[in-house]
């Protein structure tokens, strides 16, 4: 019976087998389950603030081309401008379709965003650009290269943010 742990619940201790060197006991080989039980919520505590997403807000929208649908598919990269404190600054990119329809992903497949303020990128290409021809990433993006969308705020206690994107007509 030595080699085997034998659990014997009481009120307020468990007891373990005669000599556990690992065991947190006193002189009679008795634990405490308050030691445990501490040791169970702490271990849950910190497992869970590494992979806790929990403050990230749903975010989805539209995105228009002078009142019309995207010519072509691209891509939207959300970039902390602030957040919320105690938050991580992480941007947050949305991949959309010629309908203009999107949702944002931060950590997870379209989660939100982060509360805080972001500015906005948006790249809609005619074709592919080449790093040989500088002049190539204006020529081939549908977006003129000086239009700045308006800031995107996301409220910490949203349900959730719909933002609506108009670009102009590239001249």
């Amino acid at each position: 019976m030595d080699s085997e742990v034998v659990l014997w619940a009481t009120e307020t201790k468990v007891l373990f087998s005669r000599f556990d060197p690992c065991a947190n006991s006193d002189s009679d080989g008795m634990i405490s389950l308050r030691f445990i039980a501490a040791s169970v919520v702490l271990t849950i505590i910190v497992a869970g603030c590494s992979n806790d997403r929990s403050g990230v807000v749903p975010v989805n929208g539209t995105l228009t081309f002078a009142g019309g649908p995207p010519p072509a598919g691209g891509m939207i990269m959300f970039n902390p401008v602030s957040v919320t404190d105690g938050l991580p600054h992480r941007p947050g990119t949305a991949k959309f379709d010629t309908n203009g329809k999107f949702t944002v992903t931060s950590f997870k497949e379209g989660d939100g965003l982060v509360p805080g303020t972001y500015h906005a990128r948006i790249e809609c290409w005619k074709g592919q650009p080449d790093s040989n021809d500088p002049s190539s990433f204006d020529r081939l993006n549908y977006v003129p290269k000086d239009f700045v969308p308006q800031p995107v705020t996301v409220a910490a206690d949203a349900d959730e943010v719909e933002v609506i994107i108009d670009v102009p007509q590239k001249n």
